[in-house]
């Protein structure tokens, strides 16, 4: 990254490498990697719910990835991102059983890491917009899988992203982005999603932000934001502060209590806890990652356990409604570090290991 001011990078280094976005370093490659058909059609075809396992297949971890509960799998369900470095791969689609993964689809668009992945479940389909590919393109594409294909729409919203948040908003049934970069400009802006059309908003709320926890909140119908961090010419932090998203604007939570700063450490609405639950993530430039776990219902809570998943960032979480258990997937545990693929599940009797088993 030459010619970057030394915060930048070294936000970057942390980042980066524990599952945030660059800023300012993509390029989009010569060709186009959309495909030249109409505004909305088909990427690739599924061949049912779900497709077998090619023999061989064997899941590798993106840098950042998104999960997801599907239920008429009624699985977990990870959408992968691309590898940092290397040719790029299909977007695959991978179930989690509660014992083992197995490839649903293999033959999506072409992968990308620090996409806003999310899932409407009025329409039943995820929604990816944004992200990077292996070789830096960036992408400007919306995305949505419906169990069995791929179909992409190119109309004008928020435009190339990487980081940023995406949650559904049950008061308008419709998906909500927030903030992220374009480029090397980090945005404050939210947008809304109808499956058809994108539409601004609100552009007044958090401040600009790679966004780290940003996820549905059932009690109220509404959405909830928490730290991420920020990079500003030779200037940058980690963020503390908590958001919510109820009746078409934002309002900070000042009172929340909390975590404290944290960058990349995403969470999930539990059914059996009734609130969002988060894990770990990066705490500073110069502090070790974190290993606890918090509630949010009207504020925050720290839950405490006999056990717990390792010290980790850039993990990601989904609720499995059959089995009743929070899952929790992968992870970085050092600065510099790859993808660990592990899987921890908080249940009634707390945290354990349930992939690799220990």
């Amino acid at each position: 990254m030459p010619g970057r001011p030394l915060l930048m990078v070294a936000l970057l280094i942390v980042a980066v490498a524990c599952g945030g976005p660059s800023t300012g370093t993509a390029t989009t490659p010569p060709s186009d990697p959309r495909p030249s058909y109409g505004t909305v059609a088909p990427v690739a075809s599924g061949s049912g719910r779900p497709a077998p396992s090619p023999l061989g297949a064997e899941l590798v971890l993106g840098q950042t990835f998104g999960l997801f509960y599907d239920p008429g799998l009624e699985q977990v369900v990870l959408v992968n991102g691309a590898v940092e470095d290397g040719p790029d791969r299909p977007t695959e689609l991978w179930g989690w059983s509660g014992t083992a993964w197995e490839l649903l689809d293999g033959a999506g668009p072409p992968a990308r890491s620090f996409a806003a992945i999310g899932r409407d479940p009025e329409r039943d389909v995820v929604v990816m917009h944004g992200g990077v590919g292996s070789r830096g393109q960036t992408f400007d594409e919306t995305l949505e899988w419906n169990g069995e294909d791929w179909s992409m729409s190119t109309v004008s919203g928020p435009g190339p992203r990487e980081g940023a948040g995406l949650a559904h908003d049950a008061a308008s049934n419709r998906m909500v982005l927030f903030g992220g970069a374009t480029g090397a400009t980090q945005q404050a802006d939210t947008w809304a999603w109808d499956g058809g059309d994108w539409q601004r908003i609100a552009e007044t709320g958090p401040r600009p932000r790679f966004v780290s926890l940003m996820t549905e909140d059932r009690a109220t119908d509404g959405i909830l934001l928490q730290g991420g961090h920020w990079v500003d010419g030779n200037d940058g932090d980690f963020l503390a502060d908590t958001w919510r998203w109820r009746e078409g604007a934002w309002l900070e939570a000042a009172d929340a209590g909390g975590p404290g700063p944290r960058v990349n450490s995403p969470g999930a609405w539990d059914d059996r806890l009734g609130g969002i639950v988060m894990f770990g993530g990066g705490t500073g430039l110069d502090t070790p990652m974190a290993a606890d776990t918090w509630r949010w219902t009207k504020a925050w809570s720290e839950i405490s356990a006999a056990s717990s998943p390792t010290p980790r960032n850039g993990h990601a979480m989904a609720f499995d409604v059959k089995r009743a258990v929070l899952v929790l997937v992968g992870g970085i545990a050092r600065p510099g570090g790859s993808q660990q693929l592990d899987v921890w599940e908080l249940g009634p009797d707390g945290w354990h290991q349930a992939f690799p088993q220990p």
